[in-house]
């Protein structure tokens, strides 16, 4: 989506939504200076060092390191892709949307903006339907007996499809093209003999929203009262939409839009199974809960959740299935990066009726201390064998050191192997054997990678920071500084972005770079730049640094003439014509680079 709008689209909005309004919505910003001040949103910290440059459009902590311009933050701040960010920024401020690409591209564009409409609108009117007296008291009482509270109905934007089988078709489907929205939607399902039917009825409705606001699908629960459709048969208790163009269940977390804040305050989130679970916490007081859609959890989901935490708890129900589910979790948690606990209720079906029970206080006691996944798995396991036999010992270490083995310090592995020994009553230097077999002959658990490829030269940003911050260097370097003498690609580009604005008679904008900024490392690195400040003495240190990357580049140039020099001499020792040359250029090189 982000490619489909054009370069002064995204140039308006940029120009019109100033970065402290803002950031001013999410955190307190006091005038320090020619910038502001405050608590960084993406860590806890007590001292401000979250700084914000109404001059340059771009923010920076000094504390964790995150960095960008009012995009990047609305991305890191609500979980939003680069497209959606210009689409919440543009509607704030009154930008109309410009599509680049081609037609196709932009029609798909309009097709999908259209769908999002239908959807927002049909969750409108199963919200007024269970506001009306006359239509919604059937759902109000299950509501209501439920515990459910005015102020989770509003903001789960909780409706009710009432009794009949075409009440979208008649208010929303009233020509083809409208009916087609609604078939595509999976609002409405086509019948063998012809004609139309609603899929949703007698449904309490949970619209199913995304990060930005968005009406991706519907969840609905069928009342308690209805068995079965008049045309017999057993209706399912919850019914999902299908797949469709913008409903995707594997990359979806239902009261993700409602728990981000919460989920970043308490440093954690509550990962349930179903809609009632993450509306009943929420009554309790517990807001930092989402759900996985009734599907098994998918990397999407965990890539989701990692936006705002590294802590998930699975709060899953008590039954074996819910068990199940939790163990097959947390390989997907682990391979994600996350670190995943897991809280075991033994005396309630569902997290719902745990915390009716225990109350909101000990519900949160217990999802602050619930169990690491390897103490969870080890415990779990344990329960379907026997662990007094032989056969059951082995059946247990058989599925469990697998997991163990995949545990990135050595003191997480002594700690839970040590408590695998422990429960299964073995001398823990039998079990440490056995995992070092498992081990040695494994697969590898990840990639071995070398040093990171984002390694800058200091010289290289040396010259990049003088350019940034001064309008006098920024025009000598310009004229000077031959591009080829920078190693790195990434600052060559932004050298380059710099140059090609100041002959364009216009002052680099960084806030526009960033947005072609590939990784949170490189805009960490720019953004911490563009903070610093340039003395007289930096000024006057320019042509040594230009000289000592003139050098450096020669000298690089002198070690590639040496390694043909030496291909070319024969193996014999001989030196023909080439070689020759060869050695003279590389000579000539090296009295103008000392070679390390």
């Amino acid at each position: 989506m982000a490619a489909f709008y054009d370069d002064n689209t995204i140039e308006e909005i940029r120009s019109r939504a100033d970065i402290i309004e803002v950031l001013s919505q999410y955190l307190t910003l006091k005038r320090s200076g020619s910038n502001f001040k405050g608590l960084c949103p993406f860590h806890k910290e007590k001292t401000p060092s979250f700084m914000v440059s109404p001059e340059r459009q771009i923010y920076k902590c000094f504390g964790c390191g995150e960095g960008g311009n009012v995009f990047t933050f609305l991305m890191k701040i609500d979980g939003l892709t680069f497209g959606e960010a210009v689409r919440t920024l543009g509607k704030r401020y009154g930008v109309e949307l410009r599509s680049s690409g081609s037609t196709a591209d932009r029609e798909s564009v309009r097709k999908r903006e259209r769908l999002f409409e239908i959807n927002r609108r049909i969750s409108a009117y199963f919200q007024r339907t269970l506001a009306d007296v006359s239509t919604g008291v059937p759902g109000l009482e299950y509501l209501l007996a439920r515990g459910v509270s005015d102020e989770a109905i509003r903001k789960f934007e909780i409706g009710y499809a009432p009794e009949g089988w075409d009440n979208l078709l008649v208010k929303f489907g009233k020509n083809e093209r409208d009916r087609e929205a609604l078939l595509e939607l999976g609002l409405i399902i086509k019948k063998p003999r012809g004609g139309f039917y609603d899929r949703f009825r007698r449904r309490i409705m949970f619209p199913i929203v995304d990060i930005a606001g968005n009406v991706r699908g519907f969840g609905g629960r069928i009342l308690p009262s209805v068995s079965d459709d008049k045309e017999g048969g057993a209706e399912p208790k919850y019914l999902n939409s299908p797949e469709t163009p913008l409903y995707h269940k594997g990359r979806l977390l239902y009261g993700l839009n409602v728990a981000r804040e919460a989920i970043r305050g308490e440093g954690f989130v509550a990962l349930v199974e179903g809609y009632m679970d993450v509306i009943g916490l929420f009554d309790a007081g517990i807001r930092n809960v989402v759900a996985s859609l009734g599907t098994a959890l998918t990397p999407q989901q965990c890539r989701l959740i990692k936006r705002y935490t590294e802590h998930p708890v699975v709060f899953f129900d008590s039954d074996g299935a819910g068990t199940t589910a939790s163990l097959r979790s947390f390989e997907v948690f682990s391979n994600e990066g996350l670190s995943p606990r897991a809280l075991r209720i033994e005396e309630d079906k569902d997290p719902d009726d745990y915390v009716r029970r225990v109350g909101a206080d000990e519900a949160r006691k217990s999802l602050a201390s619930a169990s690491p996944y390897p103490e969870f798995l080890i415990k779990e396991t344990i329960k379907r064998h026997n662990p007094t036999s032989i056969d059951g010992k082995l059946k247990v270490m058989k599925e469990v050191l697998p997991h163990l083995a995949k545990l990135e310090t050595q003191v997480e592995i002594d700690h839970y192997t040590e408590m695998l020994a422990e429960s299964l009553s073995i001398d823990a230097t039998a079990v440490f054997h056995e995992l070092y077999k498992l081990r040695r002959g494994g697969k590898v658990k990840g990639e071995i990678t070398g040093p990171s490829s984002l390694e800058f030269w200091g010289d290289e940003c040396g010259l990049l920071r003088l350019v940034l911050l001064d309008g006098d260097m920024l025009h000598q370097a310009s004229e000077v500084v031959d591009l080829e003498l920078i190693t790195s690609s990434f600052l060559r580009d932004a050298l380059n972005f710099c140059f090609f604005s100041h002959r364009e008679g216009r002052t680099p904008d960084l806030s526009a770079l960033l947005d072609h900024v590939d990784s949170d490392e490189k805009r960490e690195l720019l953004t911490k730049l563009a903070f610093c400040k340039v003395s007289e003495v930096d000024k006057r240190k320019f042509s040594t640094l230009l000289d000592r990357l003139r050098r450096r580049s020669t000298a690089n140039q002198a070690r590639d003439v040496h390694k043909r020099c030496l291909a070319a001499i024969s193996s014999d020792g001989a030196q023909d014509k080439d070689s020759l040359e060869l050695w003279t250029e590389f000579m000539r090189l090296k009295k103008t680079a000392v070679l390390k």
